[in-house]
């Protein structure tokens, strides 16, 4: 029987003409054009497939970016493939942005990296903020990313306040077609909270995936609009220390390959009442890092960013690295 992914290589290569032309707006947004390594794509789309298999998911869909370049894409859903979808499809990013929460409020020296935040249940006007898993009340900076703790991103976020935020986010390029902020978000409220703990803002996985690549690439971030210092050095560096933390010791566990220094972050995401977005964004952190998004839609009952998508990720990318290793055998 036929790979259900296997059309995905030359789908990739022009489903974004057709897209294009299919789009009804007066200025459609249109993703750069994919620049496919075969050899990787195959990988993505077996490993795909397997997870497929594994949970039963509505979608599945990865991305990986070399230096700026998509180089293998492929998407699923409902039995079809489509390509397009981890392009140009927003989906709430869960804990994935917390990373970039922290990130910003580094680089504002609104806070440092020894801080600590109270992170128990949070009462708002109305409403409260909580966590999902069980930890200290106290938490450190790098605890609250390993913890993928809400109230302490919420915590983190009122040291820059919430303009000061979205200016940050901007540098890595969120916001931006076909993706804008949520509007309005009124300051002091649960939303606020939310926003800032990735449980109220939709990206494109490709916007996530691009920002990520910006911090494992010691703060600038490369796209198809140019490449502008998102965060410096010195923050990307202690970020992407607190993103091997919680491959190590965190939620990102499943990520991690033997022999070589993993960093990434998981999300898990209400995408509707009965439906989780499931993701994992990371790199393997040697020589010029390949970034590799996984993302998972399904049931409420189905897998998570740690238990779904991490796997999936540790897969495609011991697989590239042992490509990348046949490919330098082959060139001494």
């Amino acid at each position: 029987m036929e790979h259900p992914l296997a059309t995905l290589r030359c789908f990739a290569m022009r489903s974004w003409l057709v897209f294009a032309v299919a789009c009804t707006p007066a200025k459609p947004y249109v993703p750069d054009a994919p620049k496919i390594e075969f050899p990787i794509q195959q990988i993505v789309e077996d490993e795909l497939q397997h997870a497929i298999d594994d949970w039963k998911p509505e979608a599945a869909f990865a991305i990986v970016l070399r230096e700026g370049d998509i180089v293998a894409v492929a998407g699923w859903e409902d039995g079809k493939t489509d390509a397009k979808i981890p392009l140009t499809r927003t989906y709430v990013t869960g804990s994935t942005l917390k990373s970039f929460t922290i990130a910003i409020a580094l680089d504002e020296t609104a806070i440092k990296d020894t801080d600590s935040f109270d992170c128990a249940p949070r009462t708002y006007p109305g409403s409260e903020l909580r966590d999902v898993q069980p930890h200290d009340d106290l938490l450190s900076v790098k605890d609250i990313l390993i913890n993928s703790s809400n109230v302490g991103a919420s915590r983190i976020e009122d040291k820059i306040g919430l303009a000061k935020f979205e200016d940050g986010l901007k540098r890595f390029h969120f916001g931006m077609p076909p993706a804008p902020f949520p509007d309005p978000i009124a300051a002091g409220t649960q939303a606020e909270g939310l926003f800032a703990a990735g449980e109220l803002y939709a990206a494109t996985p490709l916007q996530v995936a691009r920002a990520y690549e910006a911090l494992f690439h010691d703060g600038y971030y490369e796209g198809p609009e140019g490449r502008n210092e998102a965060v410096s050095r010195e923050t990307a560096l202690l970020v992407q220390d607190m993103l091997a933390e919680a491959v190590k010791s965190g939620t990102g566990e499943e990520a991690k390959i033997k022999g070589h220094r993993v960093i990434g972050k998981t999300g898990t995401a209400v995408y509707s009442a009965e439906r989780v977005y499931a993701s994992f964004v990371g790199a393997v952190m040697e020589g010029s890092p390949q970034t590799i998004f996984v993302g998972i839609v399904g049931p409420s009952t189905g897998g998570t960013g740690p238990s779904a998508a991490a796997p999936v990720f540790a897969r495609i990318a011991e697989r590239t690295l042992r490509l990348d290793r046949k490919r330098g055998d082959d060139d001494d």
